[in-house]
């Protein structure tokens, strides 16, 4: 398998962190299904793409409850480490079921700790949480969005580079769109 390439685990799958409990500084909170969820002072984010006879498209989601254009992103939660975290997060959002392909990136971003809701269940020194990207290939899935998003557009690379709000999106999108055209034979 190519460098940075690997298949995702099952959505739901989770495998212990490798961090003592003192950097994982767990926050709790209540899930939708009203079930006690640990959130983890880390993010996903997840670049959604096709490849189509016109090229590789990338999925650009609009944000229900704010202007914003973005990739698939949430936190960690549980046990469970960012490629578990952006698995799930990936079939929570735009509801695809089964194993797809996913593509660890190096783009790492942070973000200011007061922007979450569990701050305050943190550790008083969790000042940043560290955003971990990833690729994700869903040529072939049906998407269907949660109600996180109002709407997703499948764009060129310029385009959804042009849309996205947030520079850290832009740039796991060029390591994404890099890695994609660099392999092609």
């Amino acid at each position: 398998m190519e460098r940075g390439l690997r298949a995702t685990p099952d959505f739901g799958a989770q495998t212990p962190l490798s961090r003592s409990s003192t950097q994982l500084s767990l926050a709790t909170h209540i899930d939708s299904n009203g079930g006690y969820v640990t959130r983890q002072p880390i993010q996903v984010l997840v670049i959604p793409f096709r490849r189509t006879s016109r090229g590789y498209r990338f999925g650009v989601l609009h944000r229900a409850d704010f202007d914003a254009w973005q990739g698939v992103a949430g936190g960690g939660e549980g046990t469970e480490g960012p490629s578990e975290a952006a698995a799930r997060e990936l079939g929570e959002e735009l509801s695809i079921d089964g194993r797809v392909s996913i593509i660890e990136l190096d783009t790492r971003s942070s973000i200011p700790a007061y922007f979450f809701e569990q701050r305050s269940s943190w550790a008083r020194n969790t000042f940043v949480v560290p955003e971990y990207a990833f690729g994700a290939d869903v040529t072939g899935h049906r998407v269907r969005l949660s109600e996180e998003h109002t709407e997703i557009r499948w764009l060129s690379y310029e385009t959804a580079s042009q849309m996205l709000t947030w520079d850290s999106n832009k740039t796991a999108l060029w390591e994404l769109w890099q890695r994609l055209t660099t392999w092609e034979d």
